[in-house]
């Protein structure tokens, strides 16, 4: 179905199939998103909770990351 929409757009004259990281960003594409089956996922659910388990993983919540890379923990 998103790629008829597309080509609907196609037709009518609309920029379709845009690059969303590209220098011109007006026009349709489909929507970037995390999923699953068919469901939105956040980035916990797809990236993190996948490889809790791992030795070399180390969470830090709520934590800043410097631009000299060091991380610095947050104070409310």
């Amino acid at each position: 179905m998103a790629d008829d929409i597309m080509d609907a757009a196609a037709e009518l004259g609309y920029p379709s199939r845009v690059d969303l990281n590209g220098e011109n960003t007006i026009g349709y594409t489909i929507a970037q998103a995390n999923n699953r089956d068919g469901a939105r996922l956040s980035t916990n659910k797809a990236f993190i909770r996948p490889i809790l388990n791992r030795r070399n993983l180390f969470i830090s919540p709520k934590s800043l990351v410097c631009r000299n890379n060091r991380i610095v923990p947050y104070h409310h």
